[in-house]
């Protein structure tokens, strides 16, 4: 700095995104009291590091703008002479001498060195100029390199955020904590009581059939994307999709005395989630009717070509010459309406391909002991097997549509908190003879007291098992978040209280 003619100066950076300018160190050739600096080298010279904008610190800031946009160096011999100073000679009365150098790599200004001598007039020479020309583009590179590494770092950063949230939603929370932090490969676990869910689309061959591949993106994204929000608020771990297929479980990786409950509330969302899209569809389908209306041959042309009804009749879209010869006339418009009507029939079919089907599903559930982990090493997940994951899928495939079908062994755990009706024995593929039953709605609600529930029971309010008859407001806020449904797809919530939106 002695060397360059100063006895103070300040280094500044400037951002690359908004090309905002924030001071990053300031030096003097004799310390201030006032100041504590970080560090004095052997030259005498006073280095404080320090982190803010160009306004908090008393620098020449129109000289840093005008070296910024102009890309070379400002020299001023003369401070309180030169016009240039006029803005900030009054917070800078001392200052006799000023070099501003921008520091510039691949035309692009990365930075900014403020010299200041507040002893003599005339201070920076030519010579200093060259000297700290060779600096100044020292300096640049510097930056340059400080900044590509601090992008590499952000970017790693951003990768690595990114590859944990995907992460988190291919594994439980909890088995990926095992894997990242234990660096356990092979993950095996017994759980001694949990519950399974399996659910599956009636005649869903047939569906794809009838549909485009849109629609059934469609179906199947809007309605497991529900799903995967209730297992969200009701503690419950999705295991995968397959197919139409949807399985979960209650229980695992982390034990749960209340699985089964939680599991039948979950089930019963299921089929209300269903009902909702099945409303919808109603609906939107309803709409595209309504478009699909056939009118007359004057509306179909008005229509179609752009002429009001009135026009229409008139022939006002024929020549005059043609208006003059009624043959002329009756034919221009018998192979207009032709070819209209044409046009407005290939639509009518191509908006029946947009049409949407209701869908039906069948709910299995049963609890037990299972074996859960991760297994093999290509496309790893977290997957559970044994005979409950079994008996759960054979309860589905055995149900009905639109009914929860449980197992024996899963009523006995929900049979006093939710209503339930026996099947009777069933022959179960690859079990024999089962006693099954069905789940109809809750008996009470669990965040209620059982006086509470007691009262409601008795004057009639347990109609559904989360919200009270005769209003869609939920007398708590577990599946509210949902938020209200489109003007489109309006319905109203009966059995378990969810409130979906489908788009």
């Amino acid at each position: 700095m002695k060397n360059a003619g100063s006895d103070s100066g300040a280094l500044i950076v400037v951002s690359e995104l908004d090309h905002s300018m924030e001071v990053v160190a300031t030096g003097a050739t004799h310390r201030n009291t006032a100041d504590n600096y970080d560090h004095e080298d052997d030259s005498g010279i006073d280095i404080k590091l320090v982190h803010g904008r160009v306004n908090e610190f008393p620098l020449a800031k129109s000289l840093i703008n005008l070296a910024f946009h102009s890309k070379t160096e400002v020299i001023v011999n003369d401070a309180k002479h030169d016009d240039r100073m006029k803005r900030d000679i009054k917070k800078l009365k001392k200052a006799k001498s000023i070099f501003v150098l921008p520091l510039v790599n691949q035309n692009k200004v990365l930075g900014i060195l403020y010299l200041e001598n507040q002893s003599m007039t005339g201070a920076f020479t030519s010579a200093h100029k060259l000297a700290l020309e060779i600096v100044g583009s020292q300096a640049a590179i510097s930056i340059l390199n400080a900044n590509v590494f601090n992008n590499m770092e952000i970017l790693i950063n951003k990768r690595t955020r990114e590859i944990k949230s995907l992460l988190r939603k291919v594994y439980p929370e909890q088995i990926l904590h095992r894997i990242q932090k234990g660096g356990e490969r092979k993950i095996a676990d017994e759980v001694e009581e949990c519950s399974i869910f399996f659910s599956d689309i009636v005649k869903f061959t047939n569906f794809t059939n009838r549909n485009s591949v849109a629609q059934v993106h469609f179906m199947l994204d809007s309605l497991f994307s529900k799903l995967d929000y209730l297992t969200e608020c009701l503690q419950i771990e999705k295991i995968k999709t397959i197919g139409d297929a949807y399985v979960a479980i209650c229980g695992a990786p982390i034990s749960n005395e209340q699985h089964a409950v939680l599991m039948a509330e979950f089930a019963l969302c299921t089929l209300e989630a269903v009902d909702q899209y099945n409303e919808f569809v109603e609906t939107k389908n309803e709409e595209i009717e309504d478009q699909n209306k056939l009118v007359d041959e004057n509306h179909v042309i008005a229509t179609l070509r752009g002429y009001t009804p009135e026009e229409a009749a008139t022939f006002s879209f024929l020549t005059e010459d043609e208006l003059k010869n009624p043959i002329n006339i009756y034919n221009r418009q018998h192979e207009q309406y032709n070819r209209e009507v044409t046009h407005w029939n290939e639509s009518h079919e191509e908006q029946k391909q947009h049409r949407l089907d209701k869908i039906m599903m069948r709910v299995g559930l049963n609890s037990g002991p299972i074996i859960a982990g991760v297994f093999t090493e290509t496309r790893p997940i977290y997957d559970i097997l044994g005979d409950t994951v079994n008996t759960a899928c054979r309860m589905e495939s055995h149900g009905f549509p639109g009914r929860v079908h449980v197992s024996e062994n899963f009523y006995e755990k929900i049979k006093d908190t939710f209503d339930c009706e026996l099947r009777g024995e069933i022959s179960v593929k690859g079990k024999g003879k089962m006693k099954t039953y069905f789940v109809n709605s809750r008996k009470f609600d669990p965040m209620l007291s059982a006086d509470q529930n007691s009262s409601l029971e008795q004057i009639g309010t347990l109609h559904s098992p989360i919200l009270s008859p005769n209003t869609s407001t939920p007398r708590h806020n577990r599946y509210s978040m949902f938020g209200s449904p489109p003007s489109t797809a309006a319905s109203t919530t009966t059995t378990s209280g969810v409130n979906l939106h489908f788009d």
